[in-house]
């Protein structure tokens, strides 16, 4: 008998072994059961049909990379294995880069960009410059449909939340990662610490704080101290932030853009940032990409990508004006990508690998169906394949370990449903009860949630049964149905695409999603407590404002918007303020007035916020609304006052002094709109009795109170200056000197005693002048967290009184520094008026004209451009030149053309 081995079976061709692993006969398939083969497993890591695109991102960053700055991107495609070299000079010399990536929902932006990331730091591995410790680092952030239910900056945010992450919280793998990202940190925060900007107990500091809470641990240095931060924590909700005034859209750019500029100087790789679906953005974000964006002069060695969808950025879109803008500004530094679909060849090729064919030629007929209905949209052709799969009209054969499909081409083709977010649904129908919850829960959640967070949201009076465990559970079973994917920066599950959030939110039947919608809300109420939670109660009034007004209670929702606009004001976001007070008006009108003291709260709030944001007409109307019904003077004042700083604002200044006369006279004060000259003797009578033979000194000693009309009594005597009413302004300012001496001094009190001692100076009487001025001075003191108020009275000051008695070198560096402080909190106007008198005080002082002189009016030109402010750019300009010809020592030094005027 033959010597046949112990699996041959007589009669048989071949042999009978034990079927340890069935992917041993079957090497297209890394399933361990057949239910899992009949689940299509997609391509991973790999790209198709974008060589061009690649090598437009991949020039842009190989420029930077090697610090070449000649080497520019064009629209062409890289020659084909172009390597990027990592040596270079230092960061700090590489001008940033920016894309902006477009193209329709699913055509693959953000698998472009993972693959670009991809490909760069497999180059960079894999170089001789690979010191092991030094990582391309990379972070994304994405704005959601549901922008109206996210915090302000939200995708920002998340940016910052992921460097966190990363870098802090030590998400890295291997000891020579985690050794390097320590070292960075304390690179970074030494340059923190040394920041003028953003440095400890700056307010550029504590504004970031306040809008990102999440970069706490970084800007404190916390990061190696928990119990400093735990401390720093519960001191994050301070009471005073009033009296230093909300943060403005100002502060938030400078800082911003100093602690970007701080990370990626201190990379030896160019940082990159992926912001994702743009076109959802809120106000305040545009607002400071913008301004991130056009920033050459300071942001270095980092590469913004910006995607956005093709089809919903129009000409008018704020987007569409900021690409504009950008590439005005940055010239060549720009690069467009624009993403089509693929062609019909990349798509056979992507389900020749999708089902593990080896030859495309075998699925010509499914691409002959698939691609008409999808356009060659490879995430709309992934759902096609899910679904001829659910159909059964695409299966895997167990017996032959392949995919089959048996009917014709017609057939196929009425399997395939052109509507992708109906085809997800349908997909949807078939998952568990469970998961069908899950997704419901999270598609009206504008951001990524933990699962502790889910579990609250999921659990309710009917079923209380799903612990962390079973949701941990169920995401990933939702993952591996392509439902979610693991998002390794926020470190939680997120939706795979926005088309699938969508239609998990279609999915809820109008009965159930009510009340599921007032549950999740009344969670995220309570969870809403602590800066790193705040997010919940923008969701929440979000989910409520979505309900009709038979299904939630009308008066606690006002409410809850009243109190998430406070929020939003305090975040820098007067937009998102504005919108909240908006829809509290439009609740509100079914009863208005019934419930008194809400209805005015509302109404002032509008009428502030609409104010701020030059929206005349919707202001008038709300003034009208408070004049109409209100009860008593003093609950009429913030309207009379908003009327009265919209006069001032539009700059009819006498129009607005006199407005503003006639509140004043409200309270008694028979203050005459034309005094004579026996009205001004009278009046300085009624000061020197109430003075009781004191000096302005005596001010100093008066109580610190809060009184309302002292901003009025400020901003007439302004609005008379400017508009050349001195009697008018002498007896308006000696009037609230007589209620500041009765009842104490307030803030504004500085700033009015400026605007008299400017008057008295041009009269000729330096005496009182610097008298006025010096008090002025000092009692401002009291008031120097707001940064706005005591930089405003300083400036005027030194301006207009104190150079009459003192040296013009002891307010050079003062001005300067208002300067800085006023462009800080956005009052540009004051800001470049201290500039120009600090470089007439410059001048005047006899300084050295110098480099560095000329390099700070420099810049100042350079932000007035940015801000269209034309008329300080020129006077910039000619004072600039001016300084170069003393320079230079030039024979005609007032000659006025020359380099400062080269565009």
């Amino acid at each position: 008998m033959p010597d046949y081995d112990d699996n041959y079976v007589s009669g048989c061709h071949g042999t009978v072994a034990e079927q340890l692993d069935e992917a041993y006969y079957d090497d297209r398939s890394d399933a361990d059961d057949d239910m899992e083969k009949g689940r299509i497993k997609f391509p991973k890591n790999k790209l198709y049909g974008r060589d061009k695109e690649l090598g437009v991102l991949r020039q842009l960053y190989g420029a930077m990379a090697t610090n070449n700055s000649d080497e520019r991107a064009d629209d062409g495609a890289a020659r084909e294995g172009t390597r990027i070299s990592f040596a270079g000079s230092s960061p700090s010399n590489i001008d940033s880069r920016v894309v902006f990536l477009s193209g329709y929902s699913g055509v693959g932006k953000s698998a472009l960009v993972a693959e670009f990331i991809n490909q760069i730091q497999q180059e960079y591995n894999n170089s001789a410059a690979n010191d092991g410790s030094s990582p391309v680092l990379h972070f994304s952030g994405k704005y959601t449909q549901q922008s109206s239910g996210a915090a302000p900056f939200s995708a920002v945010s998340e940016v910052f939340g992921n460097i966190v992450s990363s870098l802090v919280n030590g998400q890295q793998r291997s000891e020579e990662e985690k050794k390097y990202t320590r070292s960075l940190c304390t690179k970074i925060w030494k340059k923190i610490q040394s920041s003028g900007v953003i440095g400890p107990d700056t307010d550029g500091n504590e504004v970031l704080i306040e809008i990102f809470p999440l970069l706490r641990p970084l800007l404190d240095g916390s990061f190696a101290n928990n119990k400093k931060l735990q401390r720093m924590e519960s001191m994050s909700n301070v009471e005073d932030r009033e009296k230093k005034g909300e943060p403005t859209m100002n502060a938030v750019k400078e800082s911003t853009s100093e602690l970007l500029t701080l990370i990626a100087s201190s990379l030896q790789r160019p940082l990159i940032l992926f912001l994702d679906d743009l076109q959802w953005a809120d106000g305040p974000s545009m607002e400071l990409l913008l301004f991130l964006l056009a920033n050459d002069t300071q942001l270095k060695n980092l590469m913004f990508i910006c995607a956005y969808r093709s089809n919903e950025v129009g000409v008018d879109h704020p987007f569409a004006n900021i690409m504009t803008k950008v590439t005005e500004s940055r010239g060549q530094l720009v690069a467009k990508v624009d993403l089509f679909s693929l062609s019909q060849e990349a798509i056979s090729l992507f389900i020749a690998d999708s089902i593990g064919m080896e030859e495309v030629d075998s699925v010509a007929e499914l691409v002959e169906v698939i691609y008409p209905k999808t356009m060659g949209n490879i995430f709309c052709v992934m759902q096609a394949l899910e679904e001829l799969v659910r159909k059964n009209a695409l299966y895997y054969d167990i017996m032959c370990f392949e995919w089959r499909w048996t009917v014709d081409k017609v057939e196929l083709a009425n399997q395939v449903s052109a509507d992708v977010v109906e085809t997800i649904k349908d997909k949807i129908k078939g998952l568990s009860t469970d998961i069908q919850r899950l997704l419901s829960v999270m598609a009206f959640i504008p951001q990524s949630v933990d699962v502790p967070v889910l579990k609250e949201l999921l659990m309710n009076d009917e079923d209380n049964s799903l612990d962390e465990n079973k949701i941990a559970s169920l995401l990933k079973e939702a993952s591996e149905d392509g439902m979610l994917m693991w998002s390794t920066e926020s470190r939680n599950y997120v939706f795979s695409h926005d088309r699938i959030r969508e239609a998990s939110r279609e999915y809820v039947v109008e009965e159930d999603r009510d009340k599921m919608l007032r549950h999740m809300a009344d969670v995220l109420q309570r969870l809403g407590k602590g800066s790193k939670m705040e997010w919940c109660l923008y969701t929440a009034v979000d989910l409520l404002n979505s309900l009709p007004p038979d299904k939630v209670d009308v008066a606690d929702l006002i409410k809850l918007n009243l109190r998430v606009s406070k929020i939003a004001r305090s975040r820098g976001s007067p937009e998102k303020e504005n919108m909240l007070l908006r829809e509290s008006l439009e609740r509100l009108q079914p009863f208005k007035w019934n419930n008194y003291d809400q209805s005015l709260e509302v109404y002032n709030a509008v009428i502030a916020s609409e104010c701020n944001l030059g929206n005349g007409d919707s202001m008038s109307t709300a003034i009208d609304e408070v004049l109409d019904h209100a009860k008593s003077l003093q609950d009429k004042f913030s309207a009379y006052f908003a009327m009265v700083q919209h006069l001032r604002i539009s700059k009819e200044y006498r129009t607005a002094a006199h407005e503003g006369v006639k509140v004043l006279n409200m309270y008694s004060y028979n203050i005459p709109l034309q005094p004579t000259k026996i009205d001004l003797i009278r009046e300085k009578m009624k000061l020197r009795l109430a003075f009781k033979s004191r000096s302005y000194a005596s001010l100093l000693k008066l109580p610190i109170i809060e009184d309302p009309i002292f901003e009025l009594f400020n901003q007439v005597c302004w609005d008379a200056l400017f508009s050349g009413q001195p009697r008018l302004l002498m007896v308006v300012a000696w009037t609230a000197i007589r209620r500041a001496i009765e009842k104490g001094v307030e803030r504004h009190l500085p700033h009015m005693l400026v605007a008299l001692g400017t008057l008295l100076g041009k009269k000729g009487n330096i005496k009182a002048a610097n008298e006025i001025g010096n008090v002025a001075l000092t009692v401002s003191e009291n008031f120097r967290d707001n940064k706005a108020d005591y930089s405003s009275t300083r400036f005027a000051n030194y301006a207009g009184i104190i150079f009459y008695l003192q040296s013009f070198r002891s307010g050079v560096d003062i001005l300067h520094q208002c300067y800085k402080d006023l462009r800080f909190v956005g009052r540009f106007e004051p800001a470049l008026g201290s500039q120009l008198n600090y470089i007439y005080a410059y001048f005047a002082a006899g300084y050295q004209m110098g480099t560095i002189f000329e390099s700070k009016l420099l810049v100042v030109d350079e932000f007035c451009k940015s801000i269209d402010k034309s008329g300080f750019a020129a006077s910039f300009q000619i004072h600039r030149q001016f300084a170069m010809n003393l320079r230079q020592r030039s024979d005609h030094p007032t000659l006025l053309s020359g380099p400062a005027f080269q565009i």
